[in-house]
């Protein structure tokens, strides 16, 4: 049916309203693409200019800058994406073409490579055994829907809890679905912890301490020290390791996140120290440990390459999400087990100008949507 006043038509009452729609969520999408990367802009060149500060000269010149400039428009059709391009460059020392803006990594790359439903997964470390078995650290107890699971995710009660608790007789640690940066992380010994609070409080995992290899203990003792794998699964089915590195904790903390003022220093092919102690500007600062005075390029991680396959294996178990960092511990017997894994934003900055270039220029996944595309440029 149509709908006229005098002779002039109007729009139909049966015309179908989703064409529209998918217009608006483009042009929201866009704005939203914009905006991000403008922010995320911004921060480059706070960072830049950090790094310009501390070292006392800029490694950009004009030549250089022009150099940039030119391969922006060139790769990723703007030359507005040259800021990180800049940054990257003032950390490595020289421009290396095929580096990707951090911009078009975070809002473009990663989101569509994990949907955020599946990226999401790996925040719920109550599902990590479920997923992973006997890859990963078997729990103590979970506490998840208000319930509480073994091991084996039978529901039990809260006296069987206490008996499972007894029985283990020695620390645990204790996490939150969600957590991250090292908080909502518990250490406790199993006799001291009352179930009855962790009843209603969220979903937890309760896990037995993991003593270390002494290889890894040796720069720092009082964390668990672990290595990231970073993966990348391509549309052929094949896993890919794209670099590792190792974080140790200092000052005192349990946890080596850097949150927590841990360290984290990049490995090469074969476990070894590639750099020394990086520090928030990408910059190597220290070469050895402030705590025990361990210098980091002594450091080789044993049983490396087990690990890195672990790691590979772990991803064919979840490919749904195609970019997956990858927390490893080594226990004391040798053998490598997952700790937690990351699939919602397993990236830094740093990375790029370290052990890049990273990623395929030519990734379809980089270039804008489609006309028509309800998404957007960014989605």
């Amino acid at each position: 049916m149509t709908v006229r006043t005098g002779t002039q038509e109007l729009v139909p009452r049966d015309m179908p309203t989703v064409p529209y729609r998918k217009r608006v969520k483009r042009l929201f999408g866009d704005a939203v693409f914009r905006y991000q990367c403008f922010r995320s802009r911004q921060q480059a060149h706070r960072v830049r200019e950090r790094i310009v500060a501390r070292q006392g000269f800029s490694r950009v010149d004009s030549r250089v800058r022009r150099e940039i400039r030119n391969y922006s428009r060139a790769a990723f059709g703007s030359t507005s994406f040259w800021p990180w391009l800049a940054a990257y460059t003032e950390v490595h020392g020289s421009f290396v073409r095929g580096w990707i803006p951090d911009e078009l990594l975070v809002y473009r790359l990663f989101p569509r490579a994990n949907p955020i439903d599946i990226a999401h997964v790996s925040l719920h470390k109550t599902l990590d055994y479920r997923l992973f078995g006997d890859m990963c650290i078997r729990p103590v107890l979970i506490f998840a829907g208000g319930c509480i699971h073994d091991a084996d995710y039978t529901r039990i009660g809260i006296d069987q809890a206490r008996e499972v608790l007894k029985r283990h007789d020695g620390e645990v640690v204790i996490k939150r679905d969600g957590g991250s940066g090292g908080d909502d992380i518990f250490f406790v010994h199993a006799l001291e912890l009352d179930p009855q609070r962790y009843l209603n409080e969220g979903n937890w995992v309760v896990q037995p301490a993991v003593r270390q290899h002494d290889d890894l203990a040796k720069p720092y003792p009082h964390s668990v020290n672990t290595i990231r794998f970073l993966t990348t699964l391509d549309s052929r089915s094949n896993i890919r390791v794209l670099f590792a590195l190792l974080r140790l904790g200092a000052n005192g903390a349990r946890v080596d996140n850097i949150a927590k003022g841990g360290r984290f220093l990049y490995l090469n092919a074969d476990g070894r120290a590639l750099t020394h102690a990086i520090d928030d500007l990408g910059i190597e600062f220290e070469d050895c440990h402030p705590d025990s005075g361990y210098a980091y390029r002594a450091i080789t991680v044993p049983q490396f390459a087990q690990a890195r396959s672990l790691c590979i294996e772990a991803h064919r178990r979840f490919p749904y999400a195609a970019i997956v960092g990858w927390d490893v511990v080594i226990d004391a017997g040798g053998r490598p087990r997952l700790l937690e894994w990351n699939a919602r934003l397993p990236h830094s900055w740093m990375n790029e100008p370290h052990r890049g270039p990273l990623w395929d220029v030519d990734d379809p996944r980089l270039r804008p949507s489609p006309p028509g595309h309800p998404h957007g440029t960014g989605g």
